[in-house]
């Protein structure tokens, strides 16, 4: 063998030896990787949101302030809710904190504490903190999946804010569903008081129903006091506070079937009866919707009526049409006509049309 082949020979054995090493290393190294255990994904909060935009036409526009000193109801754009949510979860507890963030001001919507049981098999979660009212369906229903503005008027005057402060217990087996709380009472936005409960009485609320998918229904009862007080009216004279019986009655239904090919219909009705400072009432709204594809004519009728006995009630006809340009992206255009019923008259009130742009994430 020459000097040439001897060299050759060499390089090849070399070569040879290196790809043998570099293979037995990449073997012990593939199989120390798989003898170390993956790490786990860190448990980060999760965001969401969504902001209203819209124009409201008021029949009733007035321009500059009132004889109050305040703004009248004027046809403008303007922001409904501006919302951010923070939610974490673990597997004993929960963690929710909402804000809206509009031009009124920043509010706290959201605050809710939950410690979550996983013994029973029925998913127990008691929750201390700020949360919605446990009474009916449309309290409970979230704010970005309304099709009408607002809420009905008998929620708005009965629960203004839809919130309250207090314990709450809820739970789920099969297709049974219950949640009870004990709240302050005065919700989070009363005229005089704010959010701070001036009464030592708490109050209970809860709701019973079942959900199939198809169909849910549920009954609701309310029990607590409230105070009626003369502060702010009669300056001159000693405040005099005075505690009062609140209760309510509630039964709501939902249905919900593919008709036709084109999407969902959809209905909807709640009643709601009690007595609040000496006056019996009585609301219920009805609620209709069929989608077509990414669009979905709807139309609600409600009435509220404060002083049943006196005929004394109100009625609203609203509709209108959604547009889901996306699953992130929704257009509204809806018309309201409410009307007044007093003793022996009928009033037409002012009408209402609003536009609703709304981007969520």
């Amino acid at each position: 063998m020459n000097q040439f082949n001897r060299f050759v020979f060499a390089l090849a054995v070399t070569v040879c030896g290196f790809s043998f090493s570099a293979s037995a290393q990449s073997k012990d190294a593939t199989a120390e990787t798989k003898t170390v255990p993956a790490a786990e994904a860190p448990n980060l909060p999760k965001f969401s949101g969504f902001i209203q935009g819209r124009f409201e036409w008021h029949e009733d526009s007035q321009n500059g302030l009132l004889d109050n000193g305040k703004p009248g109801t004027t046809t403008q754009f303007g922001i409904k809710r501006g919302r951010i949510k923070a939610v974490h979860d673990t597997d004993l507890s929960q963690f929710v904190l909402s804000i809206d963030a509009t031009p009124a001001g920043v509010s706290l919507k959201d605050a809710e504490a939950t410690l979550i049981e996983p013994w029973t098999g029925v998913a127990l979660r008691l929750t201390v903190g700020q949360f919605k009212i446990p009474f009916g369906y449309e309290i409970t229903e979230s704010d970005d999946a309304m099709l009408m503005p607002e809420r009905s008027r008998m929620i708005r005057v009965l629960f203004p804010g839809d919130r309250d402060r207090g314990a709450r217990l809820s739970g789920k087996y099969e297709m049974l569903r219950f949640s009870a709380a004990i709240i302050n009472g005065n919700g989070i936005n009363d005229p005089i008081y704010g959010a701070s409960d001036q009464s030592s009485d708490k109050d209970v609320v809860g709701r019973i129903g079942v959900d199939s998918g198809g169909i849910a229904m549920g009954l609701s009862a309310y029990y607590g006091h409230a105070i009626k007080t003369t502060v702010g009216a009669t300056p001159a004279v000693p405040a005099v506070y005075e505690e009062t019986l609140k209760a309510r009655v509630g039964g709501d239904v939902q249905l919900s079937s593919d008709f036709v090919s084109s999407g969902k219909t959809t209905a909807k009705i709640e009643m709601v009866s009690g007595a609040d400072s000496g006056n019996v009432f009585f609301g219920y709204y009805l609620q209709m919707s069929q989608a077509i594809y990414e669009f979905s004519p709807f139309v609600r009728f409600d009435t509220f009526a404060s002083k049943m006995y006196t005929v004394d009630a109100t009625y609203t006809l609203g509709g209108g049409l959604e547009w889901l340009a996306s699953k992130n992206l929704r257009l509204t255009a809806v018309y309201e006509h409410p009307w007044v019923n007093t003793p022996g008259l009928v009033v037409s009130a002012p009408q209402q049309f609003t536009t609703q742009l709304q981007a969520k994430f």
